[in-house]
Protein backbone atom coordinates (compact mmCIF):
# COMPACT_ATOMS: atom_id res chain seq x y z
CA UNK A 1 0.00 0.00 0.00
CA UNK A 2 3.01 2.34 0.75
CA UNK A 3 4.38 1.65 -2.38
CA UNK A 4 0.91 2.21 -4.12
CA UNK A 5 0.62 5.69 -2.40
CA UNK A 6 3.80 6.99 -3.66
CA UNK A 7 2.56 6.66 -6.96
CA UNK A 8 4.41 3.37 -8.61
CA UNK A 9 1.50 1.65 -10.70
CA UNK A 10 2.69 -2.05 -11.90
CA UNK A 11 0.10 -5.16 -12.72
CA UNK A 12 1.69 -6.70 -10.02
CA UNK A 13 1.66 -4.39 -7.63
CA UNK A 14 -1.88 -3.30 -8.09
CA UNK A 15 -3.06 -7.10 -8.34
CA UNK A 16 -1.39 -7.98 -4.88
CA UNK A 17 -2.89 -5.12 -3.34
CA UNK A 18 -6.10 -6.08 -4.38
CA UNK A 19 -6.26 -9.45 -3.69
CA UNK A 20 -4.96 -8.45 0.41
CA UNK A 21 -7.76 -5.98 0.43
CA UNK A 22 -10.28 -8.87 -0.47
CA UNK A 23 -8.81 -11.02 2.40
CA UNK A 24 -9.11 -8.18 4.70
CA UNK A 25 -13.09 -7.19 3.36
CA UNK A 26 -12.54 -4.44 1.46
CA UNK A 27 -14.51 -5.53 -1.63
CA UNK A 28 -15.21 -1.62 -2.82
CA UNK A 29 -11.22 -0.68 -3.20
CA UNK A 30 -10.49 -4.33 -4.25
CA UNK A 31 -12.57 -4.06 -7.21
CA UNK A 32 -11.38 -0.45 -8.56
CA UNK A 33 -7.66 -1.68 -8.42
CA UNK A 34 -8.76 -4.93 -10.25
CA UNK A 35 -10.13 -2.56 -12.77
CA UNK A 36 -7.84 -0.19 -12.61
CA UNK A 37 -5.40 -2.61 -13.31
CA UNK A 38 -7.36 -4.24 -16.63
CA UNK A 39 -7.46 -0.48 -17.78
CA UNK A 40 -3.75 0.53 -17.63
CA UNK A 41 -2.58 -3.19 -18.78
CA UNK A 42 -4.62 -4.32 -21.12
CA UNK A 43 -2.69 -7.08 -22.69
CA UNK A 44 -1.16 -8.62 -19.41
CA UNK A 45 -3.09 -11.80 -18.45
CA UNK A 46 -2.90 -11.69 -14.35
CA UNK A 47 -5.37 -8.51 -13.91
CA UNK A 48 -8.08 -10.31 -16.36
CA UNK A 49 -7.47 -13.79 -14.24
CA UNK A 50 -7.19 -12.32 -11.11
CA UNK A 51 -10.25 -9.60 -11.84
CA UNK A 52 -12.26 -13.52 -13.13
CA UNK A 53 -11.40 -15.17 -10.00
CA UNK A 54 -13.25 -12.15 -7.72
CA UNK A 55 -16.03 -12.34 -10.36
CA UNK A 56 -16.59 -15.95 -9.84
CA UNK A 57 -16.17 -16.06 -6.29
CA UNK A 58 -19.00 -13.37 -5.57
CA UNK A 59 -21.16 -14.92 -7.77
CA UNK A 60 -21.03 -12.88 -11.02
CA UNK A 61 -20.41 -15.62 -13.53
CA UNK A 62 -21.26 -13.73 -16.81
CA UNK A 63 -18.33 -10.91 -15.97
CA UNK A 64 -16.42 -13.89 -14.82
CA UNK A 65 -16.42 -15.68 -17.69
CA UNK A 66 -15.75 -13.10 -20.01
CA UNK A 67 -12.65 -11.80 -18.04
CA UNK A 68 -11.39 -15.63 -17.70
CA UNK A 69 -12.41 -16.13 -21.59
CA UNK A 70 -9.90 -12.87 -22.58
CA UNK A 71 -7.32 -14.63 -20.45
CA UNK A 72 -7.39 -17.46 -22.71
CA UNK A 73 -7.18 -15.80 -25.41
CA UNK A 74 -4.10 -13.45 -24.44
CA UNK A 75 -2.25 -16.77 -23.24
CA UNK A 76 -3.66 -20.14 -24.48
CA UNK A 77 -1.22 -21.97 -22.30
CA UNK A 78 -3.22 -20.50 -18.43
CA UNK A 79 -4.04 -24.09 -17.85
CA UNK A 80 -5.76 -22.53 -14.52
CA UNK A 81 -7.78 -19.67 -16.70
CA UNK A 82 -9.26 -23.04 -18.45
CA UNK A 83 -9.96 -24.60 -14.84
CA UNK A 84 -11.63 -21.31 -13.36
CA UNK A 85 -13.67 -21.18 -16.57
CA UNK A 86 -14.89 -24.44 -16.26
CA UNK A 87 -16.09 -24.05 -12.69
CA UNK A 88 -18.17 -21.13 -14.47
CA UNK A 89 -19.36 -22.71 -16.72
CA UNK A 90 -20.69 -25.72 -13.96
CA UNK A 91 -22.02 -23.27 -12.23
CA UNK A 92 -24.07 -21.89 -15.06
CA UNK A 93 -24.84 -25.81 -15.45
CA UNK A 94 -23.37 -26.11 -18.88
CA UNK A 95 -21.56 -29.12 -18.24
CA UNK A 96 -20.10 -29.79 -21.70
CA UNK A 97 -18.32 -26.64 -22.37
CA UNK A 98 -16.52 -27.01 -18.64
CA UNK A 99 -15.47 -30.76 -19.38
CA UNK A 100 -14.22 -29.16 -23.05
CA UNK A 101 -12.48 -26.10 -21.02
CA UNK A 102 -11.21 -28.89 -18.67
CA UNK A 103 -9.68 -30.84 -21.24
CA UNK A 104 -8.19 -27.81 -22.51
CA UNK A 105 -6.65 -27.03 -19.22
CA UNK A 106 -4.98 -30.84 -19.08
CA UNK A 107 -3.51 -30.07 -22.96
CA UNK A 108 -1.61 -27.19 -21.78
CA UNK A 109 2.42 -27.64 -21.51
CA UNK A 110 3.55 -28.43 -18.03
CA UNK A 111 -0.10 -29.13 -16.51
CA UNK A 112 0.38 -29.49 -12.84
CA UNK A 113 -1.56 -32.02 -10.63
CA UNK A 114 -3.46 -29.48 -9.30
CA UNK A 115 -4.90 -28.73 -12.79
CA UNK A 116 -5.68 -33.03 -12.62
CA UNK A 117 -7.46 -32.62 -9.01
CA UNK A 118 -9.34 -29.59 -10.17
CA UNK A 119 -11.20 -31.66 -13.12
CA UNK A 120 -11.64 -34.44 -10.84
CA UNK A 121 -13.39 -32.61 -8.64
CA UNK A 122 -15.62 -31.29 -12.02
CA UNK A 123 -16.28 -35.16 -12.06
CA UNK A 124 -16.97 -35.42 -8.47
CA UNK A 125 -19.15 -32.37 -8.40
CA UNK A 126 -21.16 -34.05 -12.02
CA UNK A 127 -21.56 -37.47 -9.45
CA UNK A 128 -19.28 -38.96 -12.26
CA UNK A 129 -16.90 -40.73 -9.01
CA UNK A 130 -15.32 -43.52 -11.62
CA UNK A 131 -14.18 -40.98 -13.53
CA UNK A 132 -13.44 -38.70 -10.71
CA UNK A 133 -11.18 -41.46 -9.19
CA UNK A 134 -9.17 -42.15 -11.82
CA UNK A 135 -8.20 -38.27 -12.55
CA UNK A 136 -7.14 -37.97 -8.73
CA UNK A 137 -4.82 -41.09 -9.54
CA UNK A 138 -3.92 -39.46 -12.50
CA UNK A 139 -2.56 -36.39 -10.34
CA UNK A 140 -0.87 -38.24 -7.89
CA UNK A 141 0.82 -40.16 -11.20
CA UNK A 142 2.18 -36.65 -12.24
CA UNK A 143 3.04 -35.34 -8.98
CA UNK A 144 3.21 -37.28 -5.54
CA UNK A 145 3.66 -34.65 -3.26
CA UNK A 146 0.66 -33.21 -4.13
CA UNK A 147 -1.51 -33.37 -1.05
CA UNK A 148 -5.05 -32.70 -2.53
CA UNK A 149 -5.18 -35.41 -4.58
CA UNK A 150 -4.85 -37.78 -1.27
CA UNK A 151 -7.52 -34.83 0.33
CA UNK A 152 -9.91 -35.80 -2.75
CA UNK A 153 -9.63 -39.34 -2.84
CA UNK A 154 -10.26 -39.67 0.97
CA UNK A 155 -13.32 -37.48 0.36
CA UNK A 156 -14.68 -39.59 -2.82
CA UNK A 157 -14.10 -42.74 -0.79
CA UNK A 158 -16.54 -41.62 2.04
CA UNK A 159 -18.91 -40.50 -0.33
CA UNK A 160 -18.71 -43.99 -2.34
CA UNK A 161 -17.74 -46.56 -0.35
CA UNK A 162 -18.54 -44.75 3.43
CA UNK A 163 -14.49 -46.48 3.57
CA UNK A 164 -13.03 -44.25 6.75
CA UNK A 165 -9.90 -46.60 6.93
CA UNK A 166 -8.83 -45.98 3.21
CA UNK A 167 -10.20 -42.48 4.42
CA UNK A 168 -7.96 -42.36 7.02
CA UNK A 169 -5.37 -43.90 4.73
CA UNK A 170 -5.23 -41.03 2.33
CA UNK A 171 -5.43 -38.40 4.34
CA UNK A 172 -2.36 -39.46 6.49
CA UNK A 173 -0.62 -39.60 3.22
CA UNK A 174 -1.60 -35.99 2.79
CA UNK A 175 -0.16 -35.22 5.72
CA UNK A 176 2.87 -36.93 5.34
CA UNK A 177 3.42 -35.46 1.52
CA UNK A 178 2.97 -31.97 2.81
CA UNK A 179 2.51 -31.28 7.23
CA UNK A 180 0.89 -27.63 6.04
CA UNK A 181 -2.38 -29.06 4.56
CA UNK A 182 -4.75 -27.53 6.28
CA UNK A 183 -7.66 -29.36 4.33
CA UNK A 184 -5.93 -32.94 5.18
CA UNK A 185 -6.01 -31.68 9.12
CA UNK A 186 -9.70 -30.49 8.77
CA UNK A 187 -11.06 -33.45 7.23
CA UNK A 188 -9.24 -35.92 9.35
CA UNK A 189 -10.44 -34.20 12.60
CA UNK A 190 -13.91 -34.65 11.08
CA UNK A 191 -13.71 -38.01 10.44
CA UNK A 192 -12.20 -38.42 14.31
CA UNK A 193 -15.20 -36.54 15.26
CA UNK A 194 -17.72 -38.60 13.34
CA UNK A 195 -15.67 -41.40 16.04
CA UNK A 196 -15.86 -39.58 19.37
CA UNK A 197 -12.33 -39.48 19.65
CA UNK A 198 -12.34 -35.36 20.12
CA UNK A 199 -9.15 -35.84 21.76
CA UNK A 200 -7.13 -36.73 18.53
CA UNK A 201 -9.41 -34.14 16.82
CA UNK A 202 -8.68 -31.22 19.01
CA UNK A 203 -4.51 -32.25 18.37
CA UNK A 204 -5.85 -32.13 14.54
CA UNK A 205 -7.11 -29.10 14.63
CA UNK A 206 -4.88 -27.42 16.58
CA UNK A 207 -2.34 -28.48 14.04
CA UNK A 208 -4.22 -26.82 11.24
CA UNK A 209 -4.80 -23.72 12.84
CA UNK A 210 -0.63 -23.20 12.96
CA UNK A 211 -0.55 -23.64 9.37
CA UNK A 212 -3.52 -20.94 7.98
CA UNK A 213 -2.40 -18.78 5.92
CA UNK A 214 -5.44 -17.11 4.35
CA UNK A 215 -8.78 -16.21 6.75
CA UNK A 216 -11.25 -18.76 4.63
CA UNK A 217 -8.86 -21.42 6.28
CA UNK A 218 -8.87 -19.46 9.37
CA UNK A 219 -12.78 -19.51 9.37
CA UNK A 220 -13.39 -23.06 8.26
CA UNK A 221 -10.85 -24.50 11.32
CA UNK A 222 -12.77 -22.08 13.94
CA UNK A 223 -15.73 -23.17 12.86
CA UNK A 224 -14.42 -26.89 13.54
CA UNK A 225 -13.39 -26.07 16.51
CA UNK A 226 -16.49 -24.81 17.94
CA UNK A 227 -18.75 -27.38 16.71
CA UNK A 228 -15.76 -29.60 18.77
CA UNK A 229 -16.47 -27.98 21.66
CA UNK A 230 -20.43 -28.51 21.67
CA UNK A 231 -19.88 -31.92 20.89
CA UNK A 232 -17.23 -32.38 23.33
CA UNK A 233 -19.92 -30.69 26.17
CA UNK A 234 -22.92 -32.27 24.58
CA UNK A 235 -20.93 -35.68 25.44
CA UNK A 236 -20.08 -34.74 28.69
CA UNK A 237 -23.75 -34.16 30.02
CA UNK A 238 -24.77 -36.93 28.39
CA UNK A 239 -21.76 -39.03 29.99
CA UNK A 240 -23.11 -37.57 33.39
CA UNK A 241 -26.90 -37.90 32.91
CA UNK A 242 -25.85 -41.40 32.11
CA UNK A 243 -23.72 -41.78 35.71
CA UNK A 244 -26.37 -40.10 37.49
CA UNK A 245 -29.40 -42.67 36.16
CA UNK A 246 -27.16 -45.31 37.54
CA UNK A 247 -26.60 -44.07 40.95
Amino acid sequence: EALFEAGLREVNLLVKLASCLLELGEEARAHALFDEAVAAFPKEVDAWFHRGQMRLLEGDLKSAREDLQRVCKLNPNHEMAFVQLAFCYAQEQRFEPAIESMKRAVSCQDCPAAVWVHYGELMNMMARLGEAEELFKSAIEKDKTWPYSYVNLATLELQARNDYLKAFEYLGKAIQVDASCVAAFVQRAQLYMLMQENEKASEDLERAMAQCRTSSDLKQVCGMKISLRFQTEALERYQQLTKAEAV
